[in-house]
């Protein structure tokens, strides 16, 4: 063997020295590739002039109280375990709205934007007032950047008072819907007097249910997909909450 050869030969062996040093018996991964994911509500509400966020958040599919979770810079505070949640983070602002979710441990930083409608109101309730069931009509004005509405008719102890809750889904370019008489009526055909209150409800992309909702969501009510981080949303813009009474004489 010739001294070029021996050479060859030694730099063969040790490349596969170092080669199988490398060799690992479980698998690594960067932080980076650790999966977040989030169910997030986010109301910009007029009715009650009260804002709520309210998100779950998971790191590897486990509840994870560790996140810095903001909208638009306000800290939103852990509840415990996957629940952050405020009510009191106003002004929020309609229009582009940024949620960041930070885990400093995991060296991991995200950023949604949302666009939530702007600001719009009833404006017919007709009748406003009536002594027996009859159709009612409502008309509002347009939110900006909403894809569609949601309706809903409730007095404040349904369905305990004998009445129905009712809700309906609407087109993003719906500006008034009538409501039928039946809704005023409870199961054997006789009106249940009171007030019903009329919710507005303008979405964009998804809308999700929260606690002190008066009315059950439409079935057909859709949620947004996430990517990053997955999962779903739901957010919204409520309008100044009206009403229409049925009195007896």
């Amino acid at each position: 063997m010739n001294w070029k050869s021996a050479l060859v030969l030694c730099i063969a062996i040790w490349l596969g020295y170092i080669t199988g040093c490398d060799r690992r018996s479980s698998t690594s991964r960067s932080r980076n590739e650790i999966s977040f994911s989030t169910e997030l509500s986010l109301i910009k509400d007029y009715s009650t002039g009260r804002n709520r966020a309210d998100i779950q958040f998971f790191r590897e599919g486990v509840a994870f109280s560790e996140a810095l979770i903001k909208v638009d810079g306000i800290i939103i505070p852990n509840a415990g375990g996957s629940i952050y949640f405020d009510t009191l983070f106003a002004p929020l602002n309609t229009g582009l709205v940024y949620i960041t979710f930070e885990s400093e441990a995991d060296l991991y930083a995200d950023t949604l934007i949302l666009d939530l409608p702007d600001s719009f109101g009833i404006d017919i309730v007709s009748p406003p007032r009536m002594d027996e069931a009859r159709d009612v009509y409502i008309e509002w004005s347009a939110a900006g950047g909403a894809t569609a509405y949601i309706l809903g008719v409730s007095t404040v102890d349904a369905p305990y008072d004998g009445s129905n809750p009712f809700s309906i889904l609407l087109s993003g370019s719906a500006r008034h819907y009538t409501v039928s008489d039946s809704v005023f009526l409870d199961g054997a055909g006789y009106e249940v007097f009171g007030t019903y209150y009329i919710y507005l409800i303008a979405f964009n992309g998804g809308f999700m249910p929260y606690v002190g909702l008066r009315f059950p969501l439409p079935e057909d009510v859709p949620v947004r997909p996430l990517a990053g981080p997955s999962g779903t949303a739901g957010y919204g813009t409520i309008a100044p909450i009206d009403s229409v009474s049925v009195d007896s004489i």
